[in-house]
């Protein structure tokens, strides 16, 4: 008797051809748990191997059958007739939703961009702050100030709160960044 795969859809002898190809062919297992797991993973309706009944290397992942229930290849698991093609429909769906995760990537990478420029420009003005003076008020005397202060300096207190937020900002930014790239 010719010795041919029990899987739906396999086509392999045990040939010339197959042996060149490196296929064995194995019977199904004498202990009844690893039995039971070979049938349940043939899924064959009201069918039940017989001492004839064999199942090729190519449904294994190592290409050999193991005998210890944690091992990947305990049972058979690679059936070329569970694989579908995928439709049209399908692929351009998976390509829409790629193209979506993309932007949504660049959009957050550029959020991210344009958040480190503010905090550069905000650290710049505090440090800029570091030598600029307050100008105090003086009610009684009209008198010129060592330093003139203009439209454009900064006033400090309120940069002081500015450059607080924006380092509480910074750290809830780059603390997921850092944490997801480990």
């Amino acid at each position: 008797m010719v010795k041919t795969c029990c899987v739906y859809k396999c086509h392999n002898r045990f040939n010339v051809e197959a042996k060149s190809r490196g296929i064995s062919f194995f019977r199904f297992p004498k202990n009844k748990r690893q039995r039971n797991a070979w049938i349940k993973a043939v899924n064959r309706k009201d069918w039940l191997p017989n001492n004839n009944t064999w199942i090729c290397s190519e449904h294994f992942l190592d290409g050999w059958h193991g005998y210890e229930p944690t091992d990947g290849n305990y049972s058979p698991t690679i059936f070329a007739y569970k694989e579908t093609e995928k439709n049209v429909s399908q692929v351009a769906r998976e390509s829409r939703h790629l193209v979506r995760e993309k932007s949504q990537e660049t959009l957050h990478a550029e959020k991210l961009v344009r958040q480190q420029y503010e905090i550069k420009q905000q650290v710049s003005l505090f440090h800029h702050s570091s030598y600029c003076m307050e100008v105090e008020e003086n009610p009684g005397n009209d008198e010129m100030c060592d330093l003139d202060v203009m439209d454009s300096d900064v006033e400090l207190p309120s940069l002081k709160k500015t450059v607080e937020r924006l380092l509480v900002v910074a750290t809830n930014i780059f603390i997921p960044i850092l944490v997801h790239n480990d």
